[in-house]
This record gives structure tokens, sequence and C-alpha cells, in this order.
């Protein structure tokens, strides 16, 4: 019986965690038809990847993954989607950093799902099958992915005549992004809204997916590199990337973490931050997904400042 009940428990949770981060999601916006179902026209697709093409590999290079770039003379950025695939907002981001002065070049490969392409049942079915590479629910362990982001790092470097990369890793990518600052070919790593490992309790919720070994080489790593190295988001009530996650991260990499939460002011939830915290104001607190916004909505008001966080960000870490 009690066997039983535990797994409810479990089941109750990982429906909430599904209500928590797809309830923003619309309608599949790919030409073709997706997980969901759905499909549309090719003139919506063609918007989608506007100002991407794909990324072709050079002789002796092994890409493991599709990949797309936008083709910008700048420093290299590596931009990791979230659950929902490579979704028309993702490339959205890309695009906004590619058009700052510095010509950011934005390569985002397609880790999982279709380029341009949002479905609400691959999040759905992720809480309960993995995707190849990646273990939704790896605790304090490398996604097997890990390897070949690190080679993918190496190679987009090389690229850039040794140019260092920086990382962006958003939701599930989030954990991985943080590895990723363990490679000598990384400069400087964003997460927003780190979602790995789901977890319904404080110990869980606290881990990452990360090795002890990897992380320790990422925060000795982080320690040579300019302050911060790790920049992070969340929503001060994001019911998924809970603050105990974030607290992990300023107990390991100490003044080489800064974090900005978005919370509701009046509520006061800014003045419940650690000293070292940036707060934004926002209108709902318990959104979870801050730097890829929600498809057919209009730009959140809170936006302009949090992507002010990442230009400063990027500006000073890219290598010339």
């Amino acid at each position: 019986m009690h066997h039983l009940l535990h797994l409810r428990v479990r089941g109750l949770g990982l429906l909430a965690a599904a209500l928590a981060l797809g309830a923003h999601v619309s309608s599949c916006t790919c030409a073709h038809k997706c997980a969901s179902g759905q499909s549309t026209s090719s003139a919506q697709q063609t918007a989608a990847v506007a100002g991407y093409h794909a990324t072709t590999p050079r002789p002796g290079e092994d890409l493991p993954w599709e990949m797309h770039d936008t083709r910008t003379s700048g420093p290299p950025v590596l931009l990791l989607h979230d659950i929902l695939g490579p979704r028309p907002a993702c490339l959205a981001l890309g695009r906004q950093i590619s058009a700052l002065p510095q010509h950011y070049r934005v390569y985002v490969p397609v880790l999982y799902g279709q380029l341009g392409c949002e479905s609400k049942s691959s999040f759905i079915s992720s809480l309960f099958v993995n995707r190849p590479g990646w273990d939704f629910r790896a605790k304090n362990q490398d996604q097997p992915a890990l390897p070949d982001l690190q080679r993918l790092c190496a190679a987009l470097s090389a690229r850039h005549n040794g140019r260092r990369v920086i990382v962006i890793g958003n939701c599930a990518t989030g954990g991985i992004a943080v590895a990723l600052l363990g490679s000598p070919h990384v400069c400087g790593a964003i997460i927003s809204q780190p979602a790995l490992p789901y977890s319904f309790n404080t110990s869980g919720r606290r881990s990452l997916d990360v090795s002890p070994a990897t992380l320790q080489q990422a925060v000795r790593r982080s320690a040579t590199l300019p302050e911060p190295a790790l920049l992070g988001f969340r929503f001060y009530r994001d019911p998924v990337c809970t603050e105990h996650r974030f607290e992990r991260l300023r107990s390991e990499f100490g003044s080489s973490f800064a974090s900005v939460e978005l919370c509701d002011f009046r509520r006061h939830e800014q003045d419940k931050l650690p000293a070292s915290a940036r707060a934004i104001r926002t209108a709902n607190s318990k959104e979870h997904t801050v730097l890829i916004p929600k498809e057919g909505k209009p730009q959140p008001a809170h936006h302009l400042e949090v992507f002010a966080q990442v230009k400063k960000f990027l500006a000073q870490h890219s290598e010339e």
C-alpha cells in the first residue's frame, strides 16, 4: 500500500511539473505535422527560421547534431534550446543576440525536436521518456550528451581562430551549460531556469544533472574567468527551478555565480533575496521560462531588462 501511495504521489508531482512548464505552450508552429498532430503554413515555418543557415561540417569536423547558425561575423555563442525544442521563440532570441553591435554568431544545435517547431506533447512525453543523449531525471551525474557538446565547443572555438564560446542553456539544458564551464573552450555561461533533474523534494531540487567531478572542474575554471563566469535567471516562485538549486550554485561557485530573479514587488519578494542577487520586477513570479518567451504572446514587460543583463554579460565575456 505504501508503495502504491508513493507512485501515486510521484505521478501527481510529475503532472504538476507538466502543468507548470507546459501551460505556456501554444500549438505547433512547424510547416509539417509534429508530435502534436497540428500543422501550419510553410510561410510560418519560413518566418520562424529566418536568418539561420544550416551549419556545414568542415573537413575532419564531426558535428553530432543538425545545427543552424546566423552566419554573422562576431564571437561564437552556443544557444541550447529548452525542453520544447528549437522553437520559434528560441530562434528569435538567437536573432536578437546576433543583431547586437558585436554581431555574435549564434549556433543552435537541434538536440531533439525539429527546427522552428514546438509541441506540447513533446514536453509531456519528456517527463516519462528520455531523449537520445539525455536523462531528464539524472541526479548528480553527467548527461550522456556532455562529451558531444564538449567536442562541439572545441570545434566552434577552432572555427573562430581560438576564440572561446559563450554557452546559453535553457530549462532542460541549463545544467549542461554549467558542466560546459569546465571546458577550456568556453569563457562563460548563461543559464535560464535550469530544470533538471525533475524532483519534488528539497534534496533533489538542490541537485544538478552534473557529476561531482565535472562540477568541481567547472568551479575551478570559473575562478580563472572574469566574474561572474555564470549568470542565472529564474522566476522567484518557479515551481520547477526552485530557490534550492540557485542556493546550491551560490554555495559551489561563490562570487563566480550571479543570479537575476524575477519578483513580484507587490509581494515584496525582492526583499527575501540574498544580497548578491539582482531583482527584476514582473507581474507574475510563478512563471517558468525567462529568456525564451511564450509562443504567440506579447513580449513581457520585463524582457528588456532581462535582455540588458544578457547583453552586458556577453560583452564582458566575448573574445575579439
